[in-house]
């Protein structure tokens, strides 16, 4: 009984948009030709993959808004209690 539960959680917590591998992420500003698209987020539990899920998540969302990079603004302390939450600015670069 739990395991299928679990199992299930799992894999949609590490879901990925096709294409959303292709965004690049990092603390730098983009280059000066890249149009800001809008801030997003990304989060997940400890359980979930904590920090590395709530990148994919980043990932995914500049991906649905068009871009190809994230400038990470913001990451949570990781904690085995917490989820992990990032906030980024979502670009598209040329």
């Amino acid at each position: 009984g739990i395991s299928l539960p679990l199992l299930m959680f799992s894999s949609c917590a590490s879901m990925v948009v096709p294409g959303s591998e292709k965004v690049r992420t990092g603390s730098n500003d983009p280059a000066p030709e890249c149009d800001e698209l809008g801030p997003v987020t990304g989060n997940a539990d400890h359980l979930a993959g904590g920090d590395k899920n709530a990148i994919k998540h980043i990932k995914n969302n500049t991906f649905k808004l068009g871009g190809n990079y994230a400038k990470i603004n913001w990451k949570s302390k990781s904690d085995v209690l917490a989820s992990s939450w990032v906030t980024a600015m979502a670009y598209k670069c040329p």
